[in-house]
């Protein structure tokens, strides 16, 4: 099923901010679900062009700015062809999640297996202490 994302870059101002330098957000929304984070950039409000979302100017703070745009955007947007291409289901908290590194953790296959009672491994059939072996895996 085909969803429709959309990535946009703002300025998100507080309102009892007194900072001549705004922070540059990213909103991704999928089929109506928003999720929002910041980019660890700053820029002054009047050279930043919400139609393009980018900065304007020729300096070389805003050429510096809009490559980190870009290359965010690149990176979100490989991300979501990658949830895609997996055949997770797509959500814009997935593509957060996933655009900053925080994926659900792994089962190691030999939890899997000591955990699963049809593969007939007892205790007492292997050399080491299995039990103490799988309280050290799962405290990990």
């Amino acid at each position: 099923m085909i969803k429709n994302v959309a990535v946009l870059f703002y300025l998100k101002k507080r309102a009892n901010s007194k900072e001549e330098k705004v922070p540059v957000y990213i909103r991704i929304t999928c089929d109506g679900q928003r999720a929002e984070l910041a980019t660890g950039q700053k820029i002054q409000a009047k050279l930043w062009n919400p139609s393009e979302e980018s900065a304007k100017g020729k300096t070389e703070a805003v050429y510096k700015l809009n490559s980190a745009v870009n290359y965010v955007e690149l990176k979100i947007n490989d991300t979501i062809r990658y949830l895609k291409d997996c055949g997770e289901e797509l959500t814009a908290e997935k593509v957060k999640n996933r655009f900053l590194g925080k994926t659900e953790k792994p089962i190691m296959l030999i939890c899997h297996y000591l955990l699963n009672p049809r593969n007939g491994l007892q205790p007492y059939q292997c050399r080491c202490n299995l039990n103490s072996t799988l309280k050290f895996m799962l405290f990990f």
